[in-house]
């Protein structure tokens, strides 16, 4: 049986052994608000209480699965509340993703700009179409890609990471695929997501989270790293603009 749940910005669908949230705001190309953030906590929240599913499926129902910040609620505000609350609240995230005891797959078919960067790159498993394309494009408005920095350096290393924020460079999924951003290129995402569902009903239910744990702790993102990110994110928003 399917249940599917609504948000103001997340569609959120339950099978048998996992959940879909699906960003849904197409108005503002899945642009990152508050909202969105809290909604996402709590839809995990939610999974990681139901015993029975062992997948999280992140993904978009539009051609564009996160266009990042949401320029108008936090940078163009100029307001440090807002401003706070929005990074500490998206730094939150990318470290739930990474440390929650279920399994996290994107799954992508479109266009991931900035902060979305940051959603692929916490993942655990990254399935993408040839349709998918990656663009850290923070600098292009005098920002700096400070909170994706961590976990997509941790993902494909420290020169591929730096370079793709100082260029602003598209990635096509091939490309994202060789430099591991990606884990498969598929057609069928339908197919690749019922096939690391049916592999993580192979395992204990109880093994992943360690597994998960353990290898994070061989590359761990320290407090005073997350702390600097925002920071740094903070004061360029502060500044403003370019």
């Amino acid at each position: 049986m399917v249940i599917t749940m609504d948000y103001k910005t997340l569609s959120v669908t339950k099978s048998a052994h996992h959940v879909t949230l699906s960003l849904n705001r197409p108005d503002h190309k899945n642009s990152i608000n508050t909202q969105l953030l809290l909604e996402l906590n709590e839809a995990l929240d939610t999974a990681e209480a139901n015993q029975d599913c062992r997948v999280v499926i992140l993904n978009s129902k539009q051609d564009v699965f996160c266009s990042g910040m949401d320029l108008d609620e936090v940078a163009h505000s100029r307001d440090k509340q807002i401003i706070d609350t929005w990074t500490h609240l998206y730094s939150k995230t990318l470290k739930r993703l990474t440390t929650s005891p279920k399994l996290i797959v994107t799954c992508l078919n479109g266009s991931v700009i900035a902060g979305g960067v940051g959603f692929v790159a916490a993942s655990d498993w990254v399935i993408a179409t040839e349709n998918t394309t990656f663009k850290l494009s923070e600098a292009l408005w005098g920002l700096i890609p400070a909170m994706v920095a961590p976990h997509l350096m941790r993902r494909i290393g420290f020169q591929k990471a730096y370079s793709l924020a100082f260029t602003t460079r598209t990635l096509t999924a091939v490309d994202a695929h060789q430099m591991h951003l990606v884990d498969l290129v598929t057609a069928d995402l339908e197919a690749a997501v019922a096939d690391i569902t049916r592999r993580m009903l192979r395992i204990p239910s109880e093994t992943l989270f360690p597994l998960k744990t353990y290898f994070h702790s061989l590359h761990p993102i320290s407090s005073e790293t997350e702390a600097t990110a925002i920071r740094t994110t903070t004061n360029l928003l502060l500044d403003g603009l370019h």
